[in-house]
């Protein structure tokens, strides 16, 4: 047992054991077997393993800095599964708690900027992810969290040196390359995101998180019957809402309402504690255009707005949620906030691909053809999936109109 080697040791093991942060070999103990887990998060047990394993460190030494920070990672995950605003303030407490017993620690400084980029703090968190990188140059996570707060402040060619830097401190690592495979797939680079993620199954075979991303990567380029057979794989292996969001999706853009339905019912329900607005806001959607639930779109809508609201509350910087309540307000009738949502979305990310195309079916959904046509090229230009434009039944009344034609024949 730990405790029993703790009685054995020599004077240089104790120094080597000061050195990470503790006296107590078992409290230590318990932190490298929760770092463990920590490090394979694509699987939900494991979270809940590394929480009970850092607990029992701090029971062991409860000033141990690594041990606090680990905590405040365990925590994030918690948060980003659920977006429950309680779980991102126990992180931040837990990071703040690990860089008051250790100002140099850089696993402390790599949790701050996790939750600082999850509340907005986009600069903050390049600041504290830097210092982490400075006291630990081989913090793979540290890389990686530096990257995606670049990415947000719209420093996209840093990001992407950032995200390769975090791989080439750790190679054999999947999350690097799946970090990277989905930052492409934002700027609308499919077949880099393809590669990237398809590296990243490669390194871990039985990741849901990784097939995940391959079937939105596979909705992207238009190829459904691949993107569905890689998303059942993906819930086989666990049901997440991710996984459940892009099959109904796929199947979305296939026409198959009633299918998309039933996938995303599962990930939007009148029990879930989750604030998944953008799962929600799919399934109000497949409720719109499915010939039998039009009747339900309207609340399924107003819920995911409320969704996004309480949101914004912890991050009123995140451009995502802002195009996407402009789609909704749209849907619903309301153009004053929906071009109100639209307007913030495109300041905080005048260029993303994605915003782009939204903000075409929000003018378009008012009447305004030719600003959605100047959308539709814009994110065109950008790269945007053309599948995507041409299974979007938002469009279907531009189906005749010779520029749109051009848009979606554009290569």
């Amino acid at each position: 047992m730990p405790s029993r080697r703790a009685r054995q040791l020599r004077g240089s093991d104790r120094q080597n054991l000061v050195a990470h942060g503790t006296q107590e070999p078992a409290a230590h103990d318990y932190y490298l077997r929760g770092l463990g887990y920590l490090q394979e998060y694509q699987h939900p047990e494991n979270i809940e393993s590394a929480i009970a394993l850092f607990s029992r460190a701090l029971e062991r030494d409860p000033k141990y800095a690594l041990a606090h920070a680990g905590m405040g990672q365990a925590y994030w995950l918690k948060y980003d599964a659920t977006y429950e605003a309680d779980w991102l303030e126990r992180a931040g407490q837990a990071c703040e708690h690990a860089v008051a017993l250790d100002s140099e620690s850089a696993p402390g400084h790599t949790c701050l900027g996790t939750v600082d980029v999850s509340r907005g703090r986009y600069e903050e968190a390049a600041r504290q992810f830097q210092r982490a990188t400075k006291s630990d140059p081989t913090s793979e996570g540290a890389y990686r969290g530096l990257a995606s707060a670049y990415e947000r402040m719209g420093k996209l060619a840093e990001a992407e040196k950032t995200y390769r830097t975090a791989i080439q401190v750790w190679p054999q690592y999947w999350a690097g390359y799946g970090w990277l495979g989905s930052f492409y797939s934002r700027q609308a680079r499919y077949a880099e995101a393809e590669r990237e993620t398809r590296q990243a199954i490669a390194l871990a075979p039985d990741n849901p998180h990784a097939y995940r991303m391959l079937g939105g990567i596979y909705i992207f380029n238009g190829e459904y019957d691949k993107a569905i057979e890689v998303l059942q794989h993906a819930i086989a292996l666990y049901p997440a809402r991710e996984a459940y969001s892009n099959l109904g999706v796929a199947y979305f853009n296939l026409r198959r309402f009633g299918d998309a339905v039933k996938a995303l019912q599962n990930v939007c329900t009148d029990v879930t504690k989750s604030l998944d607005f953008d799962s929600c806001g799919n399934l109000a959607r497949a409720y719109y255009w499915s010939p039998n639930d039009r009747a339900k779109a309207r609340e399924t809508y107003q819920r995911a707005i409320h969704m996004a609201e309480e949101n914004l509350k912890i991050n009123p910087k995140n451009g995502d949620t802002h195009i996407l309540m402009a789609n909704y307000y749209a849907m619903l009738g309301d153009s004053s906030s929906a071009f109100k949502s639209l307007e913030r979305a495109l300041k905080l990310g005048p260029g993303t691909p994605e915003y782009l195309a939204i903000a075409a079916v929000v003018h378009n959904h008012f009447g305004r053809k030719n600003d959605a046509l100047n959308y539709l090229e814009k994110a065109r230009f950008r790269g945007y999936s053309v599948a995507e434009i041409k299974a979007s039944p938002e469009f279907d009344n531009l189906r005749d109109n010779a520029r749109f034609r051009q848009v979606v024949s554009a290569r």
